[in-house]
């Protein structure tokens, strides 16, 4: 029995992760954080005191996470790329907060029915597939969307910071 060799491997690799980055492209909003004065007005602009539970879909690098969980509450990060979900888990690891948690999957296939709070940076793509979702499970919840809007749900406000918009809706 032949067996490959090394240089087909890395071949096969390396065409399967082009791949898989063009569909976390086209499905997410890729790979951009969050800048930091912007994670600052989100935390400023919300009483998060009344919120026990966050969520992040596709919480990439987990800078979100990490400022949210410092004023005390729960923090669920949920990734589907294995790069940024351990990235992620890292910073969630080396953080002195111990209320955050990474989840690695689908946000799609995830109970997000107990959340007070979810927060978005996702592509237009993305939000409208997942809006229905967010719609069913989330009632009298709120949902921050960086930069992309939903579709078919109507702001509560808009802050504006910046070149992106921060879209702020609650669940009725």
């Amino acid at each position: 029995m032949k067996f490959l060799s090394i240089e087909y491997i890395l071949i096969i690799a390396a065409i399967l992760s082009i791949f898989w980055l063009g569909y976390l492209q086209f499905w997410t909003a890729g790979w951009t954080p969050t800048p930091k004065n912007d994670i600052k007005l989100l935390i400023e602009s919300l009483n998060v005191q009344d919120i026990d539970k966050i969520y992040e879909l596709g919480c990439g690098d987990g800078r979100v996470l990490t400022s949210y969980a410092e004023h005390g509450q729960e923090v669920i990060g949920i990734e589907i790329d294995p790069i940024r979900y351990f990235i992620s888990k890292i910073r969630a690891q080396i953080s002195t907060n111990n209320n955050i948690k990474v989840i690695f999957g689908n946000y799609l296939n995830l109970d997000l029915s107990d959340a007070d709070l979810v927060f978005v940076y996702l592509s237009e793509k993305a939000n409208k597939q997942l809006e229905k979702k967010l719609s069913n499970e989330l009632k009298g919840a709120q949902i921050i969307s960086y930069t992309y809007k939903f579709p078919n749900l109507k702001e509560e406000k808009i802050l504006k910071e910046g070149k992106r918009n921060i879209y702020i809706y609650t669940i009725q």
